[in-house]
């Protein structure tokens, strides 16, 4: 008999939402390159204050994913939130989201199999000594996955978790939503206990 512990996973979360959400789609939203690659991100990085319905769908979803499966029961918001945009030819560097614990990408627009992917890498690597390369890739000893954009997709995933966007391969422009969540509320234990409404 063999089993499998996935300990201390990192867990990528993707949910095809029924809710088919227009609205996105009708942002004007001006965009500015990043600096960190050649793709692109709204000027406005809290766009979803503009959508509150959106905004609600999404983090409920979150809510739902940080309840049933990590059990955990504080209340939880989102602060920032932007549109990327990816031209053909373009892609994002490797980066990771700092002042905040969960981070989403939600696909509005449609997408082909070209669309570029999101790729994250393990935060593991860098306690590796050992360069082994396996005779076949797999969710237990790669270093790096990908994951093909869908419409109506929405992917929830810590916010430590370094990713970028592939080079885009196709002529349609690539466009996501994307958004940060921080606990609110009172959480931690003992002198490491805190409570944002400390803050007001």
């Amino acid at each position: 008999m063999k089993e499998i512990f996935p300990l201390f996973s990192s867990c990528v979360t993707a949910i095809l939402l029924d809710e088919d959400i227009k609205e996105l789609k009708t942002s004007n939203e001006k965009f500015k390159n990043t600096g960190w690659g050649s793709s692109s991100i709204s000027i406005n990085k809290r766009v979803l204050e503009k959508y509150p319905k959106t905004k609600k769908i999404l983090l409920d979803k979150f809510k739902k994913v940080a309840l049933e499966d990590y059990e955990y029961e504080n209340d939880f918001i989102i602060t920032t939130s932007w549109f990327t945009k990816t031209l053909k030819g373009q892609s994002s560097l490797m980066h990771m989201h700092k002042n905040s614990f969960y981070s989403g990408v939600y696909y509005f627009d449609n997408y082909t199999d070209k669309s570029a992917a999101i790729s994250f890498h393990s935060p593991l690597q860098q306690f590796y000594d050992f360069n082994i390369m396996p005779s076949n890739w797999n969710i237990q000893n790669s270093t790096t996955w990908k994951i093909q954009p869908q419409k109506n997709c929405l992917l929830i995933f810590p916010s430590y978790l370094q990713h970028l966007v592939e080079p885009s391969i196709e002529d349609a422009t690539r466009y996501s939503l994307a958004f940060n969540i921080i606990p609110v509320g009172e959480y931690g234990l003992e002198d490491s206990m805190f409570n944002t409404e400390w803050l007001t």
